[in-house]
């Protein structure tokens, strides 16, 4: 699974595969391009671009992998705190006129969906959002996740280890 933001690149696995390996599957309206893999193979052939692909499909792969990793690794607490402080740092760029502050991002999920993405059932789910919520690392307001205390909550979800910390990293640089 993976959260994709306005100009992101899906499917780029069609360079090797195709038809493509994925489903996507939209939580909010979309507009999308679709690249046929003729097209996109002779976009390859420029080295600059073949280079920015390759870049976002490192990005995307290295993401999938360390969420998966950290849904089966992490305690219900921690896995939310570190889902929630992933969709803040990668929706907060995107979130437009949905937040107002530095510290806010659009959240396009509902409880089960999140409770679904975490493998939480929803009154579990509830109890650890409340629990955040409680602690002062975050606030809710509808259809917006408040980040309070970034560093409170990167110690929740473990910010020290290997795993969180890519998760959060920053973007790869640009060529």
């Amino acid at each position: 699974m993976d959260l994709y933001r306005p100009g992101d690149f899906i499917g780029l696995d069609s360079l090797f595969f195709a038809p493509a390996l994925d489903t996507v599957f939209a939580l909010t309206n979309v507009s999308y391009w679709v690249l046929d893999h003729g097209a996109l193979n002779r976009l390859m052939q420029a080295p600059r671009v073949a280079l920015q692909l390759m870049r976002h499909m490192a990005e995307e792969k290295q993401r999938v992998d360390t969420i998966a990793i950290l849904l089966g690794q992490l305690k219900a607490r921690e896995r939310t705190a570190a889902l929630l402080l992933f969709l803040w740092r990668r929706l907060r760029p995107a979130s437009g006129r949905a937040a107002t502050g530095e510290n806010e991002a659009g959240l396009p999920f509902t409880q089960k969906q999140l409770a679904d993405y975490l493998g939480l059932d929803v009154i579990h789910l509830n109890r650890v959002l409340s629990g955040l919520r409680n602690s002062g690392a975050l606030q809710f307001r509808k259809g917006v996740i408040i980040v309070k205390d970034v560093t409170q909550l990167e110690q929740i979800a473990g910010r020290r280890t290997d795993k969180v910390r890519l998760l959060t990293m920053p973007r790869l640089p640009s060529p």
